[in-house]
């Protein structure tokens, strides 16, 4: 398997290279290669497009992927462009037609309406439904609950990448782990894509944090992998994604390791040869797939001191000597 794993690595690798994309960017952001002069410069055009009130597109949902997009970045260091979205963002706490606005028996029981749940963003009024909404790779939210709460919860993780914790912050945390508690007992109907769009919340919550619920996610979103290494109504990529990002944060339980391995062998079958995953595979999920292909080598180099290391000293894949 060390081979394939190397060659596929490779061949996402020269693929994502050749892109000239800021996923290509990030590839470099993620070996120590890039230098700041390219990460400014990536980062002041995702600026550009910003508002003068502060988002993107008069968007939460976009206002938080550009955030996330910038904390790669930038490492997390803060700007204006960066104060201003987090103070657009926090302006929306709270307000009417975030999550928990609103009593209903079913949710009142469940300790999920206002009387219990406090911190969430609104991204839109309660009389605009966001059941159409979408990410920025096409996956659908699911309903106009579900959408509310992912998009919260994704708002919430581009805080947290920019060193924001507050008391609103950690009780959206709080709603947020009872909203895993009960998904997990099968009390509360959740899309898997809002399921993955929580985990990212949790995963980048402060140490300690919502430590619980981010495990229950991650074993949730484990044990939801078909045999194959896919996903049932998920995009693969944004599964590995968020993976991906638990692992290098060292937050992955060992189910993770499992789970990624099972999704490699997914990965050496859809390859092209060109590198790519197929015709409607975009940059951002070939970051995501190089990515998890990129844990599962550095945990094969780490198994046997005497193989040769799949990376070298800047982090470039280096091949094995009889990789063919």
């Amino acid at each position: 398997m060390s081979a394939r794993l190397y060659v596929t690595l490779q061949r996402a690798e020269v693929r994502l290279l050749s892109l000239g994309t800021v996923e290509s960017l990030l590839v470099h952001v993620d070996m120590g290669t890039a230098t700041d002069e390219e990460r400014e410069y990536a980062a002041g055009a995702i600026e550009e497009a910003q508002r003068l009130d502060g988002s993107w597109q008069g968007s939460m949902l976009r206002t938080a992927e550009a955030m996330l997009l910038l904390r790669e970045l930038r490492d997390g260091r803060r700007n204006n462009a960066v104060d201003r979205a987090i103070e657009w963002i926090n302006d929306r706490t709270n307000c009417g037609g975030r999550f928990g606005d609103g009593c209903e028996d079913g949710m009142h029981a469940l300790s999920l309406c206002h009387h219990a749940v406090s911190g969430f963003h609104a991204p839109a009024p309660r009389a605009v439904s966001l059941a159409s909404l979408v990410l920025a790779d096409g996956s659908s939210l699911g309903s106009d609950r579900d959408a509310r709460i992912a998009v919260s919860a994704l708002a919430s993780a581009a805080l947290f990448g920019f060193g924001e914790d507050s008391a609103q912050l950690r009780l959206q945390v709080d709603g947020l782990e009872r909203i895993i508690e009960h998904t997990a007992t099968g009390r509360f109907e959740l899309s898997a894509t809002a399921l993955v769009c929580i985990t990212r919340c949790l995963i980048a919550a402060p140490t300690g944090v919502g430590a619980a619920g981010r495990v229950s996610a991650l074993n949730q979103l484990a044990h939801l992998q078909r045999a194959d290494g896919s996903w049932p109504g998920l995009d693969l990529f944004l599964v590995l994604g968020v993976l991906a990002y638990a692992t290098a944060r060292g937050l992955a339980p060992l189910i993770v390791r499992s789970t990624l391995q099972n999704a490699a062998g997914m990965l050496f079958l859809m390859q092209q040869p060109d590198g790519g995953w197929g015709r409607d595979t975009g940059a951002w999920q070939l970051l995501a797939g190089w990515r998890c292909l990129r844990q599962l080598a550095g945990w094969r180099a780490l198994q046997s001191s005497a193989r040769a290391p799949v990376f070298n000293a800047f982090g470039s894949a280096a091949a094995p000597p009889n990789a063919e």
